[in-house]
């Protein structure tokens, strides 16, 4: 029977239930009550004996689980994990890791970076390309690019008679 989201087959003695996925016979029954993989499933039913059929009638339903879309559009950037007051940061001599911060979404797909980390002074643009780990997710707006900046601070050095430096002065440094 079918209702809803939700479907039972039982048979008992002479009646046969398959359970296929994406035409792949599968070695046990759909039980799951967490949910379904992606994909197209069949399940059939048939009598194995004459003496059912005349009784029974073989049937079959298919469904399709679709994947879940998940909307990247309005996801937020971070700089070395965390944002960055209009799109810049201050020049420390470290590097720098443009990141998407996915949050709970992080165990669900693969991000890759292209010129994703900078310690020079400038603008960057890093793009993002968002993969699904498995099938049972797409991703709608899978390609990102963010421009963010490491501005230069001013600095003040000292230098000492043999000509090394004695000190450094300015912001941030």
């Amino acid at each position: 029977a079918e209702s809803g989201n939700k479907i039972e087959v039982s048979g008992s003695d002479g009646v046969e239930v398959k359970y296929y996925k994406d035409g792949v016979l599968l070695a046990n029954p759909i039980t799951t009550t967490a949910g379904l993989d992606a994909g197209n499933y069949l399940i059939t039913v048939s009598c194995a004996s004459h003496e059912l059929k005349t009784n029974i009638n073989a049937v079959s339903r298919s469904f399709t689980v679709t994947p879940a879309e998940i909307d990247f559009s309005n996801v937020s950037w971070v700089l070395n994990g965390a944002a960055a007051a209009n799109d810049r940061v201050n020049y420390n001599g470290q590097i720098y890791n443009a990141t998407l911060n996915l949050g709970t979404l992080a165990d669900k797909f693969d991000v890759y970076y292209t010129n994703g980390s900078s310690k020079n002074t400038g603008s960057v643009t890093t793009t993002a390309t968002i993969v699904p780990k498995n099938a049972n997710y797409t991703a709608k707006d899978a390609n990102l690019s963010y421009t963010w900046a490491i501005d230069s601070v001013a600095a003040t050095v000292a230098w000492n008679e043999d000509g090394t430096v004695a000190s450094i002065t300015g912001d941030d440094l």
